[in-house]
């Protein structure tokens, strides 16, 4: 099967709309919709006007029926969304990057498709912040006393901000976020075609990151990064190049509702009691 063909960008948005944009796939639950279902309303609840609405599906690669019932069953039920599928394979990364292209406008809210959102993502307060963003994401952390979330190797540092809601961040997650579209997919471009993805770019950053901690203190596990000058110096940089924050927990966070390993329901067949016929003696 050939594979989804990642174009360079050759246009410009400037509306500064906000797109909403679903990522979809082939999963065992397929046909039905539940989990999708889920972590739609989980968005539309917060009622934020989106300039426009995208579900994006990535082609399958088995071309099972239950897919195909599944699609049908989406366009039905959400109308209010433009419907895009690939013809060609494009695993998360193409299926989002072809939602791109066809967004129109400056700003972009993903979702995918067995994510729920716990909390109310401030986007409009997001979208005039003053701290320097390119991306601003949800992590899985549950509010709690503490603003800091506890270490992790996805999220090794976070640091406090002007902004009420947002910590600057070393790590992100692709599962809920808002960043910019023509930002976007010139690092899709640049990273897929330089060979270091062929996923997801969440990763890429992930993976450099971490060839930069070890190298610059000799270590070998997150829990021994230093937040010491010398080292955030160096930290800094990198993070530069890609602007991340997460928001604080007590805001809102994201679920993970596993499509990858939930198993379809499957209706319990019961068999009918018979009564015997008793036999008859002559």
């Amino acid at each position: 099967m050939n594979k989804y063909p990642f174009l360079e960008r050759t246009d410009t948005k400037e509306n500064k709309g906000t797109t909403l944009i679903v990522v979809t796939s082939p999963i065992p639950t397929h046909p039905s919709t539940t989990l999708i279902d889920e972590a739609i309303e989980s968005v539309l609840k917060m009622k934020y006007s989106f300039s426009e609405m995208i579900i994006s599906y990535d082609k399958d690669r088995k071309n099972t029926s239950g897919y195909k019932t599944y699609k049908k069953k989406m366009k039905s039920k959400y109308r209010q969304f433009k419907h895009l599928e690939l013809d060609k394979h494009g695993h998360f990364i193409g299926t989002f990057h072809n939602a791109l292209k066809h967004c129109e406008t400056k700003y972009f809210f993903l979702l995918q498709h067995d994510i729920k959102l716990e909390g109310t993502f401030p986007i409009q307060e997001c979208l005039v912040t003053k701290v320097p963003w390119n991306i601003i994401a949800t992590h899985h952390f549950k509010p709690d006393k503490n603003m800091y979330p506890p270490k992790t190797h996805w999220f090794p540092i976070m640091k406090k901000t002007k902004d009420k809601n947002l910590l600057k961040s070393w790590g992100w997650s692709e599962r809920i976020f808002l960043s910019k579209r023509d930002w976007m997919m010139d690092k899709i471009h640049e990273y897929y075609h330089k060979g270091k993805t062929k996923d997801f770019i969440e990763s890429i950053f992930h993976k450099e990151f971490d060839k930069l901690w070890k190298k610059t203190q000799g270590i070998k596990t997150f829990h021994d990064i230093s937040t010491e000058p010398q080292y955030m110096k160096i930290y800094n940089e990198f993070w530069n190049e890609w602007k991340i924050y997460n928001l604080k927990g007590s805001v809102a966070h994201h679920v993970h509702l596993h499509g990858r390993t939930a198993k379809r329901k499957q209706k319990k067949i019961t068999k009918r009691k018979t009564k015997k016929k008793s036999k008859r003696y002559v």
